[in-house]
């Protein structure tokens, strides 16, 4: 029972990420909704799991959601890490043309 209760809630949760991801006005939201997109559908295979096979321990259900959750939260931070990481990169990339730039121009 208690593992029906604890996949649903997770299911929930991860349908609710996918309009706040919608909501959120950036560049990699296309990267962010696709790693939420893999996050529900793990969910739901988990949530199939637990319903078809009434003889699952609870622990299973834990340790998948917990395991899923943690791949989830990765990818996300990951997204953005690398997502900054190319900001800051094309900053720096469009400062340098312009101090060339600058030094053609004053040659």
């Amino acid at each position: 029972m208690i593992a029906k209760i604890l996949v649903i809630v997770m299911l929930v949760f991860s349908l609710v990420m996918i309009p706040l991801i919608l909501i959120k006005a950036d560049k990699f939201k296309k990267f962010y909704l696709a790693s939420a997109v893999v996050y529900v559908t793990g969910n739901l295979l988990i949530t199939a799991i637990v319903f078809l096979n009434p003889d699952i321990p609870s622990i299973f259900a834990f340790i998948s959601e917990l395991t899923i959750l943690f791949v989830f939260g990765f990818s996300m931070y990951m997204i953005y890490k690398l997502g900054k990481s190319a900001e800051d990169l094309q900053i720096a990339q469009l400062e340098a043309e312009q101090k060339k730039r600058e030094e053609k121009t004053i040659e």
